[in-house]
Protein backbone atom coordinates (compact mmCIF):
# COMPACT_ATOMS: atom_id res chain seq x y z
CA UNK A 1 0.00 0.00 0.00
CA UNK A 2 2.58 2.28 0.79
CA UNK A 3 4.30 2.31 -2.54
CA UNK A 4 0.77 4.02 -4.02
CA UNK A 5 0.68 6.08 -1.49
CA UNK A 6 3.80 8.71 -2.47
CA UNK A 7 2.79 8.86 -6.04
CA UNK A 8 -1.07 9.47 -5.20
CA UNK A 9 -0.20 12.46 -2.75
CA UNK A 10 2.14 14.09 -5.16
CA UNK A 11 -0.82 13.90 -7.77
CA UNK A 12 -3.27 15.55 -5.40
CA UNK A 13 0.01 17.91 -4.74
CA UNK A 14 0.16 19.07 -8.22
CA UNK A 15 -3.37 19.89 -8.51
CA UNK A 16 -3.50 21.70 -5.19
CA UNK A 17 -0.68 23.97 -6.84
CA UNK A 18 -2.69 24.04 -10.33
CA UNK A 19 -5.84 25.73 -8.21
CA UNK A 20 -3.61 27.85 -6.41
CA UNK A 21 -1.86 28.73 -9.56
CA UNK A 22 -5.41 29.78 -11.29
CA UNK A 23 -6.51 31.59 -8.46
CA UNK A 24 -3.61 33.61 -8.26
CA UNK A 25 -3.92 35.26 -11.69
CA UNK A 26 -7.36 36.90 -10.56
CA UNK A 27 -7.33 40.80 -10.59
CA UNK A 28 -6.94 41.91 -7.06
CA UNK A 29 -10.61 43.68 -5.95
CA UNK A 30 -9.33 47.20 -6.51
CA UNK A 31 -7.38 46.73 -9.87
CA UNK A 32 -9.43 48.56 -12.53
CA UNK A 33 -8.87 51.74 -14.74
CA UNK A 34 -10.45 54.76 -14.22
CA UNK A 35 -13.70 54.64 -15.49
CA UNK A 36 -14.57 51.41 -13.34
CA UNK A 37 -13.25 48.34 -15.90
CA UNK A 38 -11.84 45.54 -14.22
CA UNK A 39 -8.05 45.17 -15.24
CA UNK A 40 -8.35 41.25 -16.28
CA UNK A 41 -4.93 39.25 -15.62
CA UNK A 42 -5.58 36.28 -18.69
CA UNK A 43 -3.00 35.88 -20.45
CA UNK A 44 -2.05 33.33 -22.96
CA UNK A 45 0.25 29.95 -21.87
CA UNK A 46 3.17 31.31 -23.17
CA UNK A 47 3.03 34.50 -21.08
CA UNK A 48 3.15 32.75 -17.63
CA UNK A 49 7.12 32.92 -18.15
CA UNK A 50 9.04 35.67 -15.62
CA UNK A 51 9.67 38.79 -17.19
CA UNK A 52 7.94 41.28 -19.96
CA UNK A 53 4.84 39.26 -20.62
CA UNK A 54 2.81 39.66 -24.22
CA UNK A 55 0.33 41.87 -23.10
CA UNK A 56 3.10 44.62 -21.38
CA UNK A 57 2.70 43.40 -17.70
CA UNK A 58 5.46 42.43 -15.83
CA UNK A 59 5.66 38.86 -14.11
CA UNK A 60 8.13 39.10 -11.65
CA UNK A 61 9.05 36.73 -8.23
CA UNK A 62 8.47 38.39 -4.95
CA UNK A 63 12.35 37.82 -4.19
CA UNK A 64 13.21 39.95 -7.43
CA UNK A 65 10.43 42.44 -6.05
CA UNK A 66 12.60 42.81 -2.57
CA UNK A 67 16.34 43.07 -4.60
CA UNK A 68 14.48 45.91 -6.71
CA UNK A 69 13.46 47.82 -3.88
CA UNK A 70 9.63 47.98 -5.40
CA UNK A 71 7.16 49.74 -2.88
CA UNK A 72 3.19 50.28 -3.47
CA UNK A 73 0.90 52.56 -2.41
CA UNK A 74 -2.80 52.17 -2.45
CA UNK A 75 -4.43 55.62 -4.53
CA UNK A 76 -7.37 57.44 -3.13
CA UNK A 77 -8.89 60.56 -5.03
CA UNK A 78 -8.12 63.62 -3.72
CA UNK A 79 -7.61 67.57 -4.37
CA UNK A 80 -4.58 69.94 -4.48
CA UNK A 81 -3.58 73.44 -5.97
CA UNK A 82 -3.27 74.06 -9.11
CA UNK A 83 0.63 74.67 -10.09
CA UNK A 84 2.41 76.32 -12.93
CA UNK A 85 6.16 75.80 -13.79
CA UNK A 86 7.93 79.28 -14.08
CA UNK A 87 11.58 79.62 -14.99
CA UNK A 88 13.49 81.92 -12.57
CA UNK A 89 16.64 82.83 -11.09
CA UNK A 90 18.34 83.83 -7.74
CA UNK A 91 19.23 87.77 -7.06
CA UNK A 92 20.26 89.81 -4.74
CA UNK A 93 18.36 92.11 -2.65
CA UNK A 94 18.78 95.97 -3.47
CA UNK A 95 19.31 96.01 0.86
CA UNK A 96 21.98 93.28 0.79
CA UNK A 97 24.22 94.57 -1.95
CA UNK A 98 27.04 97.01 -1.18
CA UNK A 99 29.05 98.83 -3.46
CA UNK A 100 32.95 100.58 -1.87
CA UNK A 101 33.57 103.38 -4.47
CA UNK A 102 36.71 105.86 -4.27
CA UNK A 103 35.35 109.25 -4.21
CA UNK A 104 39.26 110.87 -5.57
CA UNK A 105 41.49 109.63 -7.63
CA UNK A 106 44.48 107.88 -6.04
CA UNK A 107 46.36 104.51 -4.66
CA UNK A 108 44.55 101.93 -3.11
CA UNK A 109 46.35 100.83 0.00
CA UNK A 110 45.63 98.06 2.23
CA UNK A 111 45.29 98.06 6.08
CA UNK A 112 46.84 96.55 8.52
CA UNK A 113 43.90 95.04 9.78
CA UNK A 114 43.04 92.96 6.43
CA UNK A 115 43.78 92.78 2.69
CA UNK A 116 40.23 92.04 1.27
CA UNK A 117 39.90 88.99 -0.61
CA UNK A 118 36.94 87.61 -2.76
CA UNK A 119 34.71 84.95 -0.81
CA UNK A 120 36.13 86.58 3.00
CA UNK A 121 33.35 87.65 5.48
CA UNK A 122 33.21 91.42 6.56
CA UNK A 123 31.18 93.23 9.06
CA UNK A 124 29.34 96.75 8.54
CA UNK A 125 32.14 99.48 9.33
CA UNK A 126 34.68 96.77 9.06
CA UNK A 127 38.24 99.01 7.45
CA UNK A 128 38.74 97.71 3.90
CA UNK A 129 41.89 99.77 2.90
CA UNK A 130 42.52 103.54 1.89
CA UNK A 131 42.84 105.75 -1.09
CA UNK A 132 45.90 108.07 -0.48
CA UNK A 133 45.36 110.78 -3.46
CA UNK A 134 48.16 111.01 -5.85
CA UNK A 135 48.88 113.57 -8.44
CA UNK A 136 50.95 114.93 -11.21
CA UNK A 137 54.47 116.25 -9.68
CA UNK A 138 53.52 119.53 -10.41
CA UNK A 139 49.67 119.44 -9.46
CA UNK A 140 50.94 118.55 -5.85
CA UNK A 141 53.65 120.87 -5.07
CA UNK A 142 51.04 123.59 -6.29
CA UNK A 143 48.70 122.34 -3.87
CA UNK A 144 51.50 121.71 -1.29
CA UNK A 145 52.11 125.64 -1.69
CA UNK A 146 48.59 126.54 -1.45
CA UNK A 147 48.51 124.46 1.98
CA UNK A 148 51.60 126.26 3.23
CA UNK A 149 50.26 129.74 2.33
CA UNK A 150 46.58 128.31 4.11
CA UNK A 151 48.71 127.36 7.50
CA UNK A 152 50.66 130.76 7.38
CA UNK A 153 47.84 132.83 6.88
CA UNK A 154 45.77 130.86 9.78
CA UNK A 155 48.69 131.60 12.19
CA UNK A 156 48.68 135.17 11.56
CA UNK A 157 44.84 135.50 12.40
CA UNK A 158 45.43 133.49 15.32
CA UNK A 159 48.15 135.39 16.94
CA UNK A 160 45.92 138.68 15.58
CA UNK A 161 42.96 137.69 17.24
CA UNK A 162 45.25 136.74 20.60
CA UNK A 163 46.59 140.09 20.58
CA UNK A 164 43.00 141.72 20.41
CA UNK A 165 41.14 139.37 23.11
CA UNK A 166 44.09 140.93 24.96
CA UNK A 167 43.08 144.65 25.16
CA UNK A 168 39.95 143.62 26.19
CA UNK A 169 37.28 146.41 25.93
CA UNK A 170 39.08 148.89 24.09
CA UNK A 171 38.75 146.40 20.80
CA UNK A 172 35.33 146.65 19.19
CA UNK A 173 33.64 143.50 19.79
CA UNK A 174 32.50 143.13 16.01
CA UNK A 175 36.18 143.16 15.10
CA UNK A 176 36.71 140.16 17.00
CA UNK A 177 34.23 138.64 15.48
CA UNK A 178 35.19 139.09 12.08
CA UNK A 179 38.71 137.18 13.19
CA UNK A 180 37.35 134.52 14.26
CA UNK A 181 35.09 133.74 11.77
CA UNK A 182 38.30 134.38 9.54
CA UNK A 183 40.36 132.10 11.53
CA UNK A 184 37.90 128.72 10.93
CA UNK A 185 37.20 129.70 7.40
CA UNK A 186 41.32 129.31 6.49
CA UNK A 187 41.66 126.76 8.90
CA UNK A 188 38.40 124.55 7.38
CA UNK A 189 40.06 125.26 3.89
CA UNK A 190 43.67 124.16 5.01
CA UNK A 191 41.72 121.12 6.76
CA UNK A 192 40.29 119.79 3.61
CA UNK A 193 43.45 120.38 1.30
CA UNK A 194 45.19 118.30 4.18
CA UNK A 195 42.91 115.39 4.08
CA UNK A 196 43.37 115.03 0.66
CA UNK A 197 47.25 115.56 0.14
CA UNK A 198 48.41 113.71 3.45
CA UNK A 199 45.82 111.92 4.87
CA UNK A 200 44.27 108.51 2.99
CA UNK A 201 40.39 108.30 2.40
CA UNK A 202 39.24 105.32 4.55
CA UNK A 203 37.07 102.51 2.70
CA UNK A 204 34.69 101.32 4.68
CA UNK A 205 32.04 97.85 4.77
CA UNK A 206 28.68 99.75 4.21
CA UNK A 207 27.04 96.12 5.37
CA UNK A 208 27.92 92.76 6.27
CA UNK A 209 28.39 90.06 4.22
CA UNK A 210 30.72 88.51 1.52
CA UNK A 211 33.08 90.04 -0.74
CA UNK A 212 32.66 89.37 -4.35
CA UNK A 213 35.09 89.11 -7.06
CA UNK A 214 37.78 92.00 -7.37
CA UNK A 215 40.69 92.62 -9.22
CA UNK A 216 42.44 95.32 -6.43
CA UNK A 217 45.78 95.10 -5.62
CA UNK A 218 48.36 97.48 -3.46
CA UNK A 219 49.35 100.44 -5.18
CA UNK A 220 47.01 100.25 -8.13
CA UNK A 221 45.83 103.31 -9.24
CA UNK A 222 41.68 103.80 -8.71
CA UNK A 223 39.46 107.08 -10.16
CA UNK A 224 37.07 108.43 -8.38
CA UNK A 225 33.39 106.91 -8.45
CA UNK A 226 35.11 103.55 -9.37
CA UNK A 227 33.84 100.07 -7.72
CA UNK A 228 36.01 99.06 -5.96
CA UNK A 229 34.61 96.17 -3.62
CA UNK A 230 30.79 94.35 -3.97
CA UNK A 231 29.85 92.86 -0.87
CA UNK A 232 27.14 90.75 -1.29
CA UNK A 233 24.49 89.60 2.10
CA UNK A 234 23.57 85.94 1.18
CA UNK A 235 20.79 86.13 3.81
CA UNK A 236 19.09 88.77 1.44
CA UNK A 237 18.22 86.95 -1.72
CA UNK A 238 15.19 87.53 -4.32
CA UNK A 239 13.68 85.42 -6.85
CA UNK A 240 12.23 86.87 -9.73
CA UNK A 241 10.04 84.51 -12.30
CA UNK A 242 8.32 85.17 -15.51
CA UNK A 243 4.84 84.48 -16.43
CA UNK A 244 3.28 85.17 -19.97
CA UNK A 245 0.07 85.41 -17.68
CA UNK A 246 -0.55 89.18 -16.09
CA UNK A 247 -3.24 87.75 -13.82
CA UNK A 248 -1.28 85.06 -12.49
CA UNK A 249 -0.28 87.73 -9.20
CA UNK A 250 -3.97 87.68 -8.24
CA UNK A 251 -4.37 83.71 -8.67
CA UNK A 252 -1.45 83.02 -7.13
CA UNK A 253 -2.25 80.92 -4.10
CA UNK A 254 1.58 80.26 -2.41
CA UNK A 255 4.69 79.65 -4.52
CA UNK A 256 8.15 77.00 -3.62
CA UNK A 257 11.51 76.47 -5.46
CA UNK A 258 11.71 72.83 -6.86
CA UNK A 259 15.46 73.03 -6.01
CA UNK A 260 15.14 74.30 -2.38
CA UNK A 261 11.92 72.58 -1.03
CA UNK A 262 12.59 74.20 2.37
CA UNK A 263 12.74 78.09 1.32
CA UNK A 264 10.18 80.64 1.56
CA UNK A 265 8.79 82.84 -1.07
CA UNK A 266 6.59 85.28 -0.10
CA UNK A 267 5.46 87.56 -3.62
CA UNK A 268 6.71 91.05 -3.21
CA UNK A 269 4.72 91.95 -6.68
CA UNK A 270 4.72 92.08 -10.30
CA UNK A 271 5.89 94.76 -12.57
CA UNK A 272 2.62 95.72 -14.90
CA UNK A 273 4.65 95.86 -18.12
CA UNK A 274 5.88 93.10 -20.60
CA UNK A 275 9.25 92.21 -20.74
CA UNK A 276 10.00 89.99 -23.52
CA UNK A 277 6.39 88.30 -24.24
CA UNK A 278 6.27 87.75 -20.03
CA UNK A 279 5.38 90.02 -16.85
CA UNK A 280 8.24 89.84 -14.01
CA UNK A 281 7.38 88.55 -10.84
CA UNK A 282 9.61 89.22 -7.41
CA UNK A 283 9.86 87.31 -4.41
CA UNK A 284 11.70 87.19 -1.55
CA UNK A 285 13.57 84.33 -0.75
CA UNK A 286 14.20 83.04 3.08
CA UNK A 287 15.37 79.92 4.12
CA UNK A 288 17.32 78.87 1.00
CA UNK A 289 20.57 77.38 2.24
CA UNK A 290 23.17 76.83 -0.96
CA UNK A 291 21.31 79.31 -2.90
CA UNK A 292 23.57 81.90 -4.47
CA UNK A 293 22.96 85.10 -7.10
CA UNK A 294 22.27 84.31 -10.80
CA UNK A 295 21.27 80.88 -9.99
CA UNK A 296 18.76 79.60 -12.33
CA UNK A 297 15.93 77.60 -10.26
CA UNK A 298 11.99 76.43 -10.73
CA UNK A 299 9.53 78.13 -9.40
CA UNK A 300 6.42 76.08 -8.24
CA UNK A 301 3.40 78.74 -8.70
CA UNK A 302 0.40 77.50 -6.55
CA UNK A 303 -3.22 78.90 -7.59
CA UNK A 304 -5.83 79.23 -5.99
CA UNK A 305 -7.82 77.32 -8.40
CA UNK A 306 -8.38 73.49 -7.10
CA UNK A 307 -7.63 70.12 -9.03
CA UNK A 308 -9.14 66.34 -8.58
CA UNK A 309 -7.06 63.36 -8.72
CA UNK A 310 -4.89 60.41 -7.44
CA UNK A 311 -1.94 62.43 -5.94
CA UNK A 312 1.11 60.07 -6.16
CA UNK A 313 4.94 60.85 -5.49
CA UNK A 314 7.00 61.93 -8.68
CA UNK A 315 8.99 58.62 -8.59
CA UNK A 316 6.08 56.82 -9.16
CA UNK A 317 5.54 58.06 -13.14
CA UNK A 318 8.12 57.05 -15.58
CA UNK A 319 8.48 57.24 -19.23
CA UNK A 320 7.13 54.31 -21.82
CA UNK A 321 8.58 53.62 -25.12
CA UNK A 322 6.66 55.94 -27.05
CA UNK A 323 7.84 58.46 -24.61
CA UNK A 324 4.19 59.15 -22.57
CA UNK A 325 4.60 59.06 -18.90
CA UNK A 326 3.21 56.08 -17.37
CA UNK A 327 2.58 54.36 -13.72
CA UNK A 328 2.58 50.43 -12.78
CA UNK A 329 -0.25 49.00 -11.32
CA UNK A 330 -0.12 45.66 -8.98
CA UNK A 331 -2.62 43.56 -10.17
CA UNK A 332 -1.46 40.58 -8.27
CA UNK A 333 1.38 39.52 -5.94
CA UNK A 334 3.68 38.83 -8.63
CA UNK A 335 2.60 40.74 -11.81
CA UNK A 336 2.35 44.66 -12.77
CA UNK A 337 0.41 46.15 -15.02
CA UNK A 338 1.76 49.55 -17.23
CA UNK A 339 -0.64 52.17 -17.34
CA UNK A 340 -0.38 55.71 -19.41
CA UNK A 341 -1.53 58.47 -17.55
CA UNK A 342 -2.17 62.11 -17.62
CA UNK A 343 -0.71 64.37 -14.82
CA UNK A 344 0.24 67.80 -13.45
CA UNK A 345 3.02 68.18 -11.36
CA UNK A 346 2.63 69.24 -8.12
CA UNK A 347 5.75 70.98 -5.92
CA UNK A 348 8.60 68.82 -7.51
CA UNK A 349 8.69 65.77 -5.34
CA UNK A 350 4.35 65.02 -6.11
CA UNK A 351 2.40 65.27 -9.20
CA UNK A 352 -1.89 64.45 -9.47
CA UNK A 353 -2.93 62.37 -11.71
CA UNK A 354 -5.46 63.65 -13.50
CA UNK A 355 -6.12 61.29 -16.53
CA UNK A 356 -5.76 57.41 -16.65
CA UNK A 357 -5.83 56.23 -13.27
CA UNK A 358 -8.90 55.25 -10.70
CA UNK A 359 -8.73 55.02 -7.29
CA UNK A 360 -8.36 52.00 -4.91
CA UNK A 361 -5.54 50.42 -7.54
CA UNK A 362 -2.36 49.53 -5.81
CA UNK A 363 0.40 51.56 -7.61
CA UNK A 364 4.37 51.12 -7.13
CA UNK A 365 6.04 54.39 -6.27
CA UNK A 366 9.50 53.38 -5.36
CA UNK A 367 11.22 51.19 -7.93
CA UNK A 368 9.07 52.21 -10.94
CA UNK A 369 11.81 53.00 -13.21
CA UNK A 370 13.85 49.60 -12.36
CA UNK A 371 10.09 47.60 -12.88
CA UNK A 372 10.59 50.35 -16.31
CA UNK A 373 13.20 48.54 -17.72
CA UNK A 374 12.37 44.75 -17.13
CA UNK A 375 12.63 43.04 -20.90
Amino acid sequence: MNRYFIPVVFKHSVLLLTLLGAMTLQAAPGAHGPDGEHLSTDQPAQGNSTGRQADGSVLMPMADQRVLGLRTLMTTETQAAATLLLNARVLVHPAGRGLVQASSDGRFESSAELMPVAGQQVKAGQLLGYIRYQDTAYEQASQTSQLIALRSEADVVRRELNRLQKLGQNVAEQTVEQLSLQLKSVQSQAAQLEKGLEKPEPLFAPISGVIQLHHLSIGQRVTAGEALFEIIDPSRLLVEAASPDAQLPAQLHGASLKEFPEARLQLIGAVMRYQDGAVPLNFNLEAASGAVPNQPVTLIAQQKNQLSGIRLPASAVVMNSNNQPQVWIKLTAERFLPQRVQLEELNGTEVMITHGLGADNRVVVQGATLLNQVR
